[in-house]
Protein backbone atom coordinates (compact mmCIF):
# COMPACT_ATOMS: atom_id res chain seq x y z
CA UNK A 1 0.00 0.00 0.00
CA UNK A 2 1.49 3.43 -0.51
CA UNK A 3 2.25 5.62 1.88
CA UNK A 4 -0.06 8.57 2.44
CA UNK A 5 -0.08 11.43 4.77
CA UNK A 6 -2.35 13.82 5.31
CA UNK A 7 -2.24 16.57 7.81
CA UNK A 8 -5.35 17.79 10.13
CA UNK A 9 -5.62 21.74 11.34
CA UNK A 10 -8.20 22.41 13.53
CA UNK A 11 -11.80 22.53 12.26
CA UNK A 12 -13.18 25.68 11.82
CA UNK A 13 -14.83 26.14 15.22
CA UNK A 14 -11.62 25.95 16.84
CA UNK A 15 -9.47 27.51 13.91
CA UNK A 16 -7.97 29.64 16.50
CA UNK A 17 -6.46 27.39 18.62
CA UNK A 18 -5.16 24.78 15.98
CA UNK A 19 -3.55 27.58 13.81
CA UNK A 20 0.60 26.43 14.39
CA UNK A 21 2.15 29.01 16.18
CA UNK A 22 5.80 28.51 18.39
CA UNK A 23 5.12 25.87 21.02
CA UNK A 24 1.72 24.14 19.12
CA UNK A 25 0.85 20.32 20.45
CA UNK A 26 2.22 17.97 17.18
CA UNK A 27 1.43 14.77 17.33
CA UNK A 28 2.10 11.98 14.30
CA UNK A 29 -0.56 8.68 14.77
CA UNK A 30 -0.64 5.90 11.94
CA UNK A 31 -2.88 3.73 11.14
CA UNK A 32 -3.89 1.09 8.84
CA UNK A 33 -7.38 0.91 6.76
CA UNK A 34 -10.17 -0.74 8.38
CA UNK A 35 -13.48 0.39 6.99
CA UNK A 36 -15.84 1.08 7.67
CA UNK A 37 -13.84 2.64 10.66
CA UNK A 38 -10.69 3.71 9.02
CA UNK A 39 -10.45 4.20 5.21
CA UNK A 40 -8.57 5.60 2.31
CA UNK A 41 -10.43 7.62 0.00
CA UNK A 42 -9.03 10.55 -3.02
CA UNK A 43 -5.92 9.91 -0.90
CA UNK A 44 -7.34 10.91 2.17
CA UNK A 45 -7.65 9.03 5.63
CA UNK A 46 -11.50 9.01 6.42
CA UNK A 47 -13.76 7.52 8.31
CA UNK A 48 -15.10 7.78 12.22
CA UNK A 49 -12.23 7.35 13.90
CA UNK A 50 -10.39 9.48 11.87
CA UNK A 51 -13.40 12.38 12.35
CA UNK A 52 -13.03 11.87 15.94
CA UNK A 53 -9.34 12.46 16.24
CA UNK A 54 -9.24 15.54 13.49
CA UNK A 55 -12.02 17.29 16.36
CA UNK A 56 -10.26 16.10 19.15
CA UNK A 57 -6.83 17.63 18.35
CA UNK A 58 -8.59 20.91 17.35
CA UNK A 59 -10.08 20.94 20.42
CA UNK A 60 -6.56 20.44 22.18
CA UNK A 61 -4.80 23.03 20.03
CA UNK A 62 -2.91 20.59 18.28
CA UNK A 63 -1.38 19.92 15.04
CA UNK A 64 -1.86 16.37 13.83
CA UNK A 65 -0.67 14.12 11.18
CA UNK A 66 -2.39 10.88 10.24
CA UNK A 67 -0.33 8.53 8.17
CA UNK A 68 -1.77 5.18 6.64
CA UNK A 69 0.62 1.98 6.83
CA UNK A 70 -0.17 -1.71 6.64
CA UNK A 71 -0.55 -2.72 9.91
CA UNK A 72 2.08 -4.04 10.87
CA UNK A 73 4.17 -1.28 10.19
CA UNK A 74 2.01 0.82 11.72
CA UNK A 75 2.35 -1.34 15.10
CA UNK A 76 6.24 -1.31 14.81
CA UNK A 77 6.26 2.56 14.40
CA UNK A 78 4.52 2.74 17.25
CA UNK A 79 5.49 0.29 19.35
CA UNK A 80 9.02 1.63 19.27
CA UNK A 81 8.35 5.47 19.51
CA UNK A 82 8.79 6.38 16.10
CA UNK A 83 5.46 7.86 16.43
CA UNK A 84 2.97 9.48 18.84
CA UNK A 85 0.17 7.15 18.05
CA UNK A 86 -1.45 4.66 16.52
CA UNK A 87 -4.92 3.30 15.89
CA UNK A 88 -7.47 1.49 15.93
CA UNK A 89 -6.83 -0.55 19.34
CA UNK A 90 -9.14 -3.28 20.44
CA UNK A 91 -9.37 -2.10 24.48
CA UNK A 92 -10.44 -5.46 26.26
CA UNK A 93 -9.89 -3.38 29.39
CA UNK A 94 -6.63 -5.22 30.14
CA UNK A 95 -3.40 -2.53 30.31
CA UNK A 96 -0.75 -3.07 27.52
CA UNK A 97 2.94 -3.23 27.91
CA UNK A 98 3.58 -1.25 24.56
CA UNK A 99 0.75 1.86 24.85
CA UNK A 100 -1.13 3.91 26.95
CA UNK A 101 -4.87 3.24 25.88
CA UNK A 102 -7.19 5.80 25.37
CA UNK A 103 -11.12 6.56 26.44
CA UNK A 104 -12.96 4.43 24.47
CA UNK A 105 -14.38 5.91 21.05
CA UNK A 106 -16.98 3.42 19.47
CA UNK A 107 -18.53 0.06 20.50
CA UNK A 108 -17.73 -2.83 18.56
CA UNK A 109 -18.49 -6.63 18.21
CA UNK A 110 -16.28 -9.67 16.49
CA UNK A 111 -17.92 -12.50 15.76
CA UNK A 112 -17.86 -15.58 14.29
CA UNK A 113 -18.70 -16.15 10.46
CA UNK A 114 -19.79 -19.31 8.82
CA UNK A 115 -20.66 -20.30 5.36
CA UNK A 116 -24.81 -20.78 5.49
CA UNK A 117 -24.42 -24.26 3.91
CA UNK A 118 -22.82 -25.19 7.63
CA UNK A 119 -25.37 -25.16 10.72
CA UNK A 120 -22.22 -24.55 12.77
CA UNK A 121 -23.60 -21.82 15.87
CA UNK A 122 -20.74 -19.95 18.12
CA UNK A 123 -22.28 -19.28 21.92
CA UNK A 124 -18.93 -20.74 24.12
CA UNK A 125 -15.52 -21.27 23.17
CA UNK A 126 -16.55 -25.09 23.45
CA UNK A 127 -17.84 -24.39 20.36
CA UNK A 128 -14.07 -23.78 18.77
CA UNK A 129 -12.98 -27.73 19.75
CA UNK A 130 -12.34 -29.60 16.42
CA UNK A 131 -12.45 -26.59 14.13
CA UNK A 132 -10.74 -24.64 11.72
CA UNK A 133 -10.63 -21.07 12.00
CA UNK A 134 -9.63 -18.24 9.60
CA UNK A 135 -8.06 -15.27 11.44
CA UNK A 136 -6.33 -12.19 9.95
CA UNK A 137 -3.20 -11.86 12.22
CA UNK A 138 -0.88 -10.45 14.12
CA UNK A 139 -3.90 -8.46 15.02
CA UNK A 140 -6.54 -8.00 17.79
CA UNK A 141 -8.32 -10.55 16.50
CA UNK A 142 -6.15 -13.35 16.79
CA UNK A 143 -4.98 -12.65 19.87
CA UNK A 144 -8.68 -13.11 20.42
CA UNK A 145 -8.66 -16.05 19.10
CA UNK A 146 -5.47 -17.44 20.81
CA UNK A 147 -7.66 -16.56 24.14
CA UNK A 148 -10.59 -18.08 23.47
CA UNK A 149 -9.38 -21.49 21.68
CA UNK A 150 -7.55 -21.50 25.17
CA UNK A 151 -7.95 -25.69 25.94
CA UNK A 152 -9.62 -26.98 22.68
CA UNK A 153 -7.76 -28.38 19.80
CA UNK A 154 -9.44 -25.69 17.64
CA UNK A 155 -6.74 -24.95 14.54
CA UNK A 156 -6.10 -21.31 14.12
CA UNK A 157 -5.06 -19.71 10.00
CA UNK A 158 -3.28 -16.73 10.32
CA UNK A 159 -4.22 -14.83 6.67
CA UNK A 160 -2.95 -11.40 5.61
CA UNK A 161 -6.05 -9.73 5.87
CA UNK A 162 -9.70 -10.13 6.52
CA UNK A 163 -10.77 -10.20 2.63
CA UNK A 164 -8.36 -12.97 2.43
CA UNK A 165 -9.94 -14.98 5.99
CA UNK A 166 -13.44 -14.15 4.19
CA UNK A 167 -12.53 -15.89 0.84
CA UNK A 168 -11.15 -18.57 1.95
CA UNK A 169 -14.18 -18.89 4.54
CA UNK A 170 -16.71 -18.70 1.08
CA UNK A 171 -14.33 -20.99 -0.83
CA UNK A 172 -14.65 -23.87 1.69
CA UNK A 173 -10.67 -23.74 2.83
CA UNK A 174 -11.19 -24.19 6.47
CA UNK A 175 -13.39 -27.34 5.56
CA UNK A 176 -16.74 -28.44 6.71
CA UNK A 177 -17.80 -26.51 9.95
CA UNK A 178 -15.03 -23.96 9.38
CA UNK A 179 -15.34 -20.43 10.90
CA UNK A 180 -13.59 -17.26 10.66
CA UNK A 181 -12.97 -14.55 13.72
CA UNK A 182 -13.47 -11.21 12.14
CA UNK A 183 -15.19 -7.54 13.26
CA UNK A 184 -18.73 -7.26 12.60
CA UNK A 185 -18.86 -4.17 10.75
CA UNK A 186 -15.62 -4.94 8.64
CA UNK A 187 -16.60 -8.00 7.61
CA UNK A 188 -20.14 -6.79 6.44
CA UNK A 189 -18.52 -4.53 4.44
CA UNK A 190 -15.97 -7.12 3.07
CA UNK A 191 -18.78 -8.83 2.14
CA UNK A 192 -20.92 -6.45 0.29
CA UNK A 193 -18.12 -5.29 -1.32
CA UNK A 194 -16.47 -8.40 -2.62
CA UNK A 195 -20.12 -10.14 -2.94
CA UNK A 196 -19.13 -12.77 -0.65
CA UNK A 197 -22.59 -14.22 -0.99
CA UNK A 198 -23.69 -17.43 1.21
CA UNK A 199 -21.48 -16.03 4.32
CA UNK A 200 -23.25 -15.83 7.67
CA UNK A 201 -22.97 -14.46 11.29
CA UNK A 202 -22.58 -17.68 13.83
CA UNK A 203 -22.14 -16.29 16.68
CA UNK A 204 -20.72 -12.65 19.08
CA UNK A 205 -17.61 -13.85 19.87
CA UNK A 206 -16.69 -9.69 22.04
CA UNK A 207 -17.91 -6.69 22.12
CA UNK A 208 -14.99 -4.59 22.66
CA UNK A 209 -14.31 -1.19 21.86
CA UNK A 210 -11.67 1.25 20.01
CA UNK A 211 -9.56 3.54 20.81
CA UNK A 212 -6.53 5.09 20.26
CA UNK A 213 -3.05 4.37 21.31
CA UNK A 214 -0.28 6.66 22.71
CA UNK A 215 2.80 6.13 22.87
CA UNK A 216 4.07 4.95 26.32
CA UNK A 217 7.16 7.10 26.41
CA UNK A 218 4.85 10.62 25.83
CA UNK A 219 4.04 12.19 29.39
CA UNK A 220 1.84 11.49 31.55
CA UNK A 221 -0.08 14.91 31.40
CA UNK A 222 -0.35 15.35 27.46
CA UNK A 223 -1.79 11.27 28.10
CA UNK A 224 -4.78 13.11 30.45
CA UNK A 225 -4.93 16.16 28.33
CA UNK A 226 -5.61 13.98 25.68
CA UNK A 227 -8.07 11.83 27.46
CA UNK A 228 -9.66 14.54 29.41
CA UNK A 229 -10.99 16.05 26.23
CA UNK A 230 -12.30 12.87 24.72
CA UNK A 231 -14.23 12.37 27.67
CA UNK A 232 -15.51 15.56 27.64
CA UNK A 233 -16.78 14.86 24.24
CA UNK A 234 -18.34 11.93 25.40
CA UNK A 235 -19.93 13.28 28.08
CA UNK A 236 -21.46 16.43 26.12
CA UNK A 237 -22.93 14.33 23.18
CA UNK A 238 -20.40 15.10 20.52
CA UNK A 239 -18.83 11.69 20.32
CA UNK A 240 -21.66 10.14 19.18
CA UNK A 241 -23.29 12.97 17.23
CA UNK A 242 -19.89 12.18 15.30
CA UNK A 243 -20.44 8.83 15.39
CA UNK A 244 -24.13 8.74 14.05
CA UNK A 245 -23.74 9.22 10.58
CA UNK A 246 -21.78 5.91 10.63
CA UNK A 247 -24.47 4.08 12.39
CA UNK A 248 -22.03 3.45 15.12
CA UNK A 249 -22.02 3.94 18.95
CA UNK A 250 -20.51 5.70 21.63
CA UNK A 251 -19.11 3.65 24.77
CA UNK A 252 -20.54 4.46 28.35
CA UNK A 253 -18.85 7.64 28.96
CA UNK A 254 -16.02 7.28 31.93
CA UNK A 255 -16.99 9.79 35.29
CA UNK A 256 -14.65 12.62 35.58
Amino acid sequence: MRKVSLFFLAAATFALAGTARAGTTRWHFVTEQFAPYIAEKDGRAVGPMVVVLTELCGRLGAQCEIELLPWRRALASGTSAQVDGVFALVDHGEPREDFHVSSPVVETRYGFFARKADTVAYRTPSDLIGRNVGVYGPSASSRLLTRLALGTNAQPHLELDNATVLRKLQAGRYGTGGLALVNERVAEDLIAAESLNGLRLAGVAARPNLAYGLRRSMPAAEVERFNRALDQMCRSGRLQALLAPYRMQAPACRTP
